[in-house]
């Protein structure tokens, strides 16, 4: 009896495993896409994301129809290590959300424990299989690659958990935030919940089967969902490459070719209006002199700070800058954006300007669009 029900909680799961597959591999073929069509970075990290992550869902089925005890063993081990895989690139990914960076300390502390784990794995690992109630494998309890699992699992969490806070905190963007939950909701339900749900199933499993097949399914759903929501906050504003990645803009600015100051917005309380002027003729004599003093045509287009960085668009009728604590696709994507549409907006107030500024005022609607 306990062997027939076995056998219908296997073809359920595995049935609903194929259906996780499928929006599992269409989120991975759209993002490949977007990838390939933009060349941003973000759409790239999405991809391996649900790239590792198709990849553990198809051993963990491999798992679940093994009938051998080495099928069974090598579909588990490969199923932890895009399992750990996933987590890594998700860390990664907010990394990268967070803030534009190629390598950081914090990656290179969680690639040293994947590593160890991992190579604790394909090494000479023993294994504890069990026939009740489901035919399973899981690691010895003398294995100490448990405990580096969990140890990984443990510190990523946390960095998951202060990553997702402080970049609430610090957004300004309305936008911005809605991502955030989003991602947040994703989290807890893909990485924290299924943890939590992980020592429920160790509790009950001896106790009940049908609590057992229960949370299973509940803890399968769940988790797919949290993955699935991940890739919706992102995919919602795939239009919108900007928001792609967290902004920090400190300060909007266009200034004519003499130095007149056009336009501008703050978005830190600590730069004043008269702080704008003074900034905006200090970029216009700074343009002047480098080309003078250089005998070079081309413009300046980024003068980096210890902890800043302005970037600079220049038109032919006028520059705009923007301060930034550093440079991410997605605020090079708001920066050439807004440009564009306050060169088309104002073209012939720029191109016959006689002195009067209070007209690029409507430039707000634009600066709503990009950088709130």
């Amino acid at each position: 009896m306990m062997m027939f029900q076995a056998e219908i909680v296997t073809g359920l799961i595995q049935g609903i495993n194929i259906f996780f597959f499928i929006f599992t591999f269409i989120f991975l073929i759209f993002f490949l896409r977007e990838y390939i069509k933009t060349k941003n970075k973000m759409f790239g990290y999405l991809t391996i994301f649900f790239l590792t992550y198709f990849l553990q869902n198809f051993f963990q089925a491999g798992e679940m129809i093994s009938q051998t005890i080495d099928e069974k063993t090598s579909t588990f081990m490969f199923q932890e290590i895009f399992r750990m895989l996933v987590l890594y690139s998700m860390v990664v990914l907010l990394e990268v959300f967070e803030r534009d960076v190629s390598f950081s300390r914090r990656q290179s502390i969680m690639t040293i424990l994947i590593f160890l784990s991992i190579g604790a794995m394909i090494s000479t690992p023993t294994f504890a299989p069990s026939v009740d109630p489901i035919f399973s494998v899981n690691w010895s309890d003398e294995e100490l690659i448990g405990l580096l699992q969990l140890l990984f699992y443990v510190v990523a969490g946390i960095w998951l958990i202060l990553m997702l806070y402080r970049n609430y905190k610090t957004a300004w963007s309305n936008k911005q935030r809605k991502v955030i939950k989003w991602l947040s909701m994703g989290v807890f339900l893909a990485i924290f919940f299924p943890f939590m749900a992980y020592f429920f199933i160790l509790i009950f499993t001896s106790v009940n089967f049908v609590l057992l097949v229960i949370s299973v399914l509940i803890l399968l759903i769940l988790n797919n969902l949290g993955i699935y929501f991940i890739g919706i906050a992102f995919l919602r504003i795939r239009s919108e490459p900007w928001l792609l990645q967290r902004q920090k803009v400190h300060l909007l600015i266009i200034y004519s070719k003499d130095g007149v100051l056009l336009y501008s917005k703050t978005f830190n309380v600590n730069i004043s209006e008269q702080r704008t002027l003074l900034l905006a003729g200090g970029f216009s004599a700074i343009t002047s002199l480098f080309k003078e003093a250089t005998a070079t045509a081309g413009d300046i287009k980024s003068i980096l700070l210890e902890d800043k960085e302005l970037r600079i668009i220049s038109k032919e009728h006028f520059l705009c800058a923007i301060l930034v604590d550093y440079s991410t696709q997605a605020s090079e994507s708001a920066h050439n954006n807004f440009t564009g549409e306050f060169e088309d907006l104002f073209k012939e107030d720029l191109s016959n300007f006689d002195g009067e500024v209070s007209k690029f005022n409507k430039a707000e609607d634009i600066v709503r669009k990009y950088f709130s």
